[in-house]
């Protein structure tokens, strides 16, 4: 059985969601161009061309633990 969690979304869902669900924090809210992010891993997070990005905003809203740490799950 497949869950939301675990099917593939595009890129072009992924950024309308943001749109219609995110409040930028800092910015102006309309004309934005946020990155698309496809996944995370640790402290990077990668876009859909695989490009890596160092999250320095991690902290921003959460604890900077970093994304996806196993050892944080199994706890």
């Amino acid at each position: 059985m497949k869950t939301a969690l675990h099917e593939a979304t595009s890129r072009e869902e992924v950024m309308q969601n943001n749109f219609d669900y995110t409040l930028f924090s800092w910015s102006k809210q309309k004309g934005i161009d946020p990155l698309c992010v496809e996944r995370a891993a640790g402290s990077y997070l990668y876009d859909y061309s695989g490009k890596r990005y160092l999250d320095f905003s991690s902290g921003l809203m959460n604890v900077n633990i970093g994304h996806g740490d196993q050892r944080v799950t199994d706890a």
